[in-house]
């Protein structure tokens, strides 16, 4: 199912995910765009508008979540 949604997926879109892929988990937007021969800014757009706003939203919001959770964290850690 994942591979056929792939297919779809034009050069472009195809390119950003492929060096993204290779990045690892963890990954960074900067290497991962020049890895696809693509400046930063294309190879986020490319991703992001393929999202639909609900699912954009959703993943904002966690986003935003996990953010908040790590920031907490790590004032815990310095207090301590």
């Amino acid at each position: 199912m994942i591979e056929a949604r792939i297919e779809r997926l034009s050069g472009e879109e195809c390119r950003a995910l492929e060096a993204a892929s290779v990045s690892g988990v963890s990954f960074s937007t900067a290497v991962s765009a020049a890895a696809a021969n693509m400046d930063v800014e294309s190879t986020a757009r490319c991703l992001y508008r393929r999202l639909s706003p609900v699912r954009r939203a959703k993943l904002h919001l966690l986003i935003a979540e996990r953010l908040e959770a790590f920031s907490a964290q790590r004032v815990s850690e310095a207090a301590a």
